[in-house]
């Protein structure tokens, strides 16, 4: 059970938020994404008039990345080393379906819809890097990229990324290597499968607690956000 606390109405059908620390980025019911404070219930907007729907809006070490609307995409970027900028990407190539800051803010690394992943520069959306995955690698990965995130550890420098046909991989963009990553993560603390946990998108509801001393709750539809503290157990 959670307590009455602060609320912001949201925009309907969109079901991600992002947690930055003491405040939260999500799509207000106008339309604007912003980033909400819900110790003051107060709201900065970041951008407006967001096209629907929301396709990627998270939160690494490096920043925030938005995607929004399935054509003529929108892609913004809030890096934290310059945490007051919102900016506006220009970037014309293929739909995103996933992507990723990376820890330094220098990367933008994104799963496109044409099969193809391609590493962004941050500061202006220009593309640094592509391939075709299916194309590369001895032909051992299969299907579209569903999602995608930044290796680390012993993957450092690559974008590790999965597919709709299960097949988990690896691109090391600096010298252009393709490999496929065995499954069964159980092999050691190496595997990278631990990566998606963050990645993968949330279904029809979720319940988490986050950096604040609050939960969050929000569902696909749900006409408002809603904040309150956690009840003791």
């Amino acid at each position: 059970m959670m307590r009455s606390g602060a609320s912001l109405p949201g925009r309907s059908d969109e079901r991600f938020i992002a947690d930055d620390g003491d405040v939260i980025i999500a799509v207000r019911d106008d339309g604007a994404l912003v980033e909400w404070l819900p110790e003051r219930n107060d709201c900065v907007v970041l951008f407006k008039e967001l096209p629907k729907p929301m396709v990627v809006l998270r939160t690494s070490n490096g920043g925030t990345l938005c995607v929004a609307g399935y054509t003529a995409q929108h892609l913004g970027v809030r890096l934290r080393r310059n945490p007051t900028n919102y900016c506006t990407l220009s970037y014309g190539g293929e739909s995103i379906q996933d992507g990723e800051i990376d820890d330094a803010g220098i990367w933008v690394g994104v799963a496109c819809r044409d099969r193809h992943l391609r590493i962004l520069d941050a500061d202006d959306g220009s593309v640094v890097a592509a391939v075709s995955y299916e194309k590369s690698g001895n032909r051992k990965l299969r299907g579209a990229a569903t999602h995608c995130t930044f290796g680390r550890g012993g993957y450092a420098g690559r974008l590790i990324f999965a597919t709709s046909d299960g097949h988990i991989g690896s691109w090391n963009w600096k010298d252009a290597t393709i490999e496929r990553i065995a499954e069964d993560a159980t092999a050691g603390a190496s595997r990278p499968a631990y990566c998606f946990a963050a990645s993968l998108r949330a279904s029809c509801w979720f319940q988490r607690r986050t950096t604040l001393p609050y939960c969050v709750q929000a569902a696909v539809g749900c006409p408002a956000l809603r904040i309150g503290a956690p009840s003791p157990l």
